[in-house]
């Protein structure tokens, strides 16, 4: 149980916050980020849990998820997974 705890505890943080008020963490915030669902709405409570969960996936192998980012979509793997992406606040997006 202890290795779940230490991966359930960031994946609650990080959900809680991106379903904040703010509707980022704390870096998304610095960078003027913010996440939302493909149909362009705030992103809900599930879809978020479902994304930051879904970062697992993107880790392994090699975070070849993560990197799926720089792709002409933009949307690393867990975004596709979750129906999900992560936009700059303030423009049309």
């Amino acid at each position: 149980m202890g290795d779940s705890v230490e991966h359930d505890i960031p994946t609650i943080d990080a959900s809680r916050r991106d379903f904040s008020v703010r509707a980022a963490t704390f870096g998304k915030r610095l960078v003027g980020l913010t996440v939302i669902s493909t149909a362009g709405n705030r992103a809900g409570p599930l879809r978020v849990v479902a994304r930051n969960l879904a970062k697992v996936i993107s880790a392994a192998p090699c975070s070849v998820g993560f990197a799926m980012a720089i792709l002409p979509g933009k949307r690393a793997l867990h975004d596709l997974l979750t129906g999900s992406r992560v936009v700059h606040r303030g423009r049309d997006n």
